[in-house]
């Protein structure tokens, strides 16, 4: 695996090499002393797999790149979740990624996130796990609106003025407005849900989906949810 710069002029320049384990099976997260932790991971198939032990720092899990608005040309911010449920928020300034973490103080640190999403009006998204979306200005970091459903949120997937959650068996559908998160329709389903996806589909409205794909557990197949008309 490698990770690659690419120049305006479409040139391409190897900036790393990282070897590639794959594919892993599965994995498990060992607490150690001093709070620290370790990723044990199976590696490889059948009599070519074996037991990997990963130890890196800061561990990333998720990482989400985002504009400051929806007409910037590049990419602003960058931010990583780590296994500790640390957020880093780093800023691009003069081609270099520097630490805004303390900057951005709407962002909600020390959860489990599982969706960033530029929104319109100039507003970053943050779904939380715990059961949260926060709406914050996406050049100050200050938070303007706090969403809580009173459940936890297993996935998310969101368009420049929607949000779709999942709550158990439960979709939950938002509208993003100037300031504030707007809760529009809830679905309930006969299965809990596993996977959405919210994104425009063809030439549609780049701000609004029509529909939603939504995949459930001990399910080989998805469905189509309708909210808008």
């Amino acid at each position: 695996m490698q990770l690659v710069k690419i120049y305006d002029l479409g040139d391409l320049e190897v900036l790393n090499r990282y070897t590639n384990s794959g594919p892993i099976s599965d994995f498990c997260v060992i607490n150690k002393p001093g709070g620290r932790r370790k990723i044990l991971m199976c590696d490889g198939t059948r009599e070519m797999s074996f037991l990997e032990s990963s130890k890196k720092t800061p561990q990333i899990i998720s990482v989400w790149s985002l504009k400051s608005f929806a007409f910037e040309a590049n990419h602003t911010y960058l931010i990583l979740q780590t296994l500790d449920l640390v957020v880093i928020v780093y800023a691009l300034v003069d081609n270099t990624f520097v630490d805004r973490s303390d900057m951005m103080n709407g962002f909600k640190y020390g959860v489990t996130t599982v969706y960033y999403q530029l929104c319109s009006y100039r507003q970053f998204a943050q779904v939380c796990t715990e059961g949260s979306v926060r709406l914050l200005n996406s050049k100050t970091g200050v938070l303007k609106h706090s969403w809580n459903p009173g459940s936890p949120i297993s996935c998310a997937s969101a368009t420049n003025k929607q949000i779709l959650l999942a709550i158990g068996n439960h979709l939950v559908y938002l509208e993003v407005g100037v300031g504030q998160l707007i809760e529009h329709k809830r679905v309930q389903l006969d299965r809990d849900i596993d996977c959405l996806d919210i994104s425009p589909l063809g030439c549609e409205n780049l701000y609004f989906s029509q529909l939603a794909a939504v995949g459930t557990w001990k399910e080989t197949k998805f469905r189509f949810v309708r909210f808008q008309g």
